[in-house]
């Protein structure tokens, strides 16, 4: 669509840095969580992800992190900037969007 085009690159480079944070969300929030952590400086809980290893599902892949709080509010501003810039191609959508049929016009 023509209206769109101008818009296509800043699209992909937001869609794929989404995509990337929610790679990123996704360890935390589906990681098995353990204990906190009690020499860290601030809050901080251990956790772990199991996974099959990418092209050898017979091999899984262990990986130990540690999730502070700073990290989850970080990840709270991310998600907030993201869903403004979100909001911003919704409402360029919406703006091509014909009314409804049976809608009146003004």
């Amino acid at each position: 669509m023509a209206a769109l085009q101008p818009h296509k690159d800043r699209a992909i480079a937001f869609m794929q840095n989404m995509h990337g944070e929610a790679k990123s969300r996704n360890v935390k929030a589906h990681a098995i969580w353990d204990e906190f952590v009690s020499d860290s400086g601030e809050v901080t809980i251990a956790a772990r992800t199991v996974q099959p290893k990418r092209h050898h599902r017979d091999v899984i892949d262990v990986t130990d992190y540690r999730i502070s709080v700073s990290m989850l509010r970080e990840d709270l501003a991310i998600a907030n900037r993201l869903n403004a810039e979100f909001l911003e191609f919704t409402n360029l959508l919406n703006s091509l969007r014909p009314p409804p049929s049976g809608a009146r016009t003004l």
